[in-house]
Order: C-alpha cells, then structure tokens, then sequence
C-alpha cells in the first residue's frame, strides 16, 4: 500500500494545533505495534518490515492501511517532499518546523486516522513536540485506538485484536465523528 498524499497545513492552520495527552498516549501504543509489520514507507523499496520498536523511533518507516497511517518524522528537507506553503520561524518564534510532519512543508503528517479527521506530527522522535490538529471529543480517543488496532488483525501475530469489541467508528456529517456502532 501506498502512502496517501498528506493534506497541506498553512503556517496559520499550524498554529491551532494543539498537545493532546490521551490521543498522544493512543499514538504511542499503536506506534509500539507497529513493530515488525511491512514497512510502507515507498522510498525504502523492497518487502522490509519495521524495527521492532515500531514507527517513532526515527528511522524512516511508516505503516499505513485503509483505517490510519504511521510515518516516522521526514528528513528529506523538500527533496522528496516539496514546499507547498511559504512559511518562515523568524517572523513567528511559535513555529519552529514547518506545518507538517518533517523538514518541508510538503512532508506526510506523522499520525492520520482517517475516518475521524485525527491528525498528529512530532519533531524527530515520537513523542516530542508532539501536536494534534484537534481535541478528541470525549471517549474518541478510545475509538481511535480500538478502530486503528482490530485493522492491524490481518498481520500475524496481530489477531488478538479480534476480540475487542466490534464498534467500528462511523463518521456523521451531521454530528461529526461518533464511536457507536453503525
């Protein structure tokens, strides 16, 4: 599978982002069982697997299926990732990397799940300087996790997340994103 084009965040939008600790906590679970899976990242090439550390830890891997999407941070300062926004630290001391998840501001996001809109990046390593385009709305994050780890049960080794509970978290253009059952 390939990686999906990341979506562009202007300097402005970047500075709404915000640390959430329990989303923070789910990404940090899920990087950890990431650990061994096929390692998506295209620049790579060939069938490599993860470290056994899983995404976060700075070595250039990333995981991505149809439910959420891993990067490690980018360091290809716009050679692979091209800017797409202007954006400059010396005019604003708040933004000290670009809107996005590495060196450029065309670099992947380091955290997507796709069917809330969740989207998170840190600088270099997981965990630091870490910021989430939103607040999760009460007992999402908990959605999050559960939506991210019964889509890993493919993988061997993995099919113990079969037996959380089967609420697939549903997206309602009305209410927004909801972690019942649909």
């Amino acid at each position: 599978m390939t990686i999906a084009t990341a979506p562009i965040i202007t300097p402005d939008e970047a500075l709404n982002w915000t640390y959430d600790e329990t989303l923070a906590g789910v990404v940090a679970l899920l990087a950890e069982e990431t650990g061994c899976l096929p390692d998506a990242n295209a620049t790579r090439g060939g069938d490599r697997a993860i470290g056994s550390d899983g995404v976060g830890s700075n070595c250039a891997e990333a995981f991505a299926n149809d439910t959420f999407a891993l990067r490690d941070y980018c360091w290809c300062e716009g050679g692979l990732h091209p800017e797409v926004v202007e954006w400059d630290t010396e005019d604003d001391t708040y933004l000290e990397m670009p809107p996005s998840g590495g060196t450029s501001s065309g670099c992947p996001l380091n955290f997507e799940h796709f069917a809330s809109g969740v989207s998170g990046e840190w600088y270099k390593t997981l965990g630091r300087d870490m910021r989430f385009n939103r607040i999760a709305r009460q007992h999402e994050a908990l959605a999050i996790l559960n939506d991210c780890l019964r889509s890993l049960t493919v993988h061997p080794g993995k099919e113990h997340f079969a037996l959380f509970p089967a609420v697939r978290p549903t997206f309602r253009l009305a209410m927004g994103w909801s972690g019942e059952s649909s």
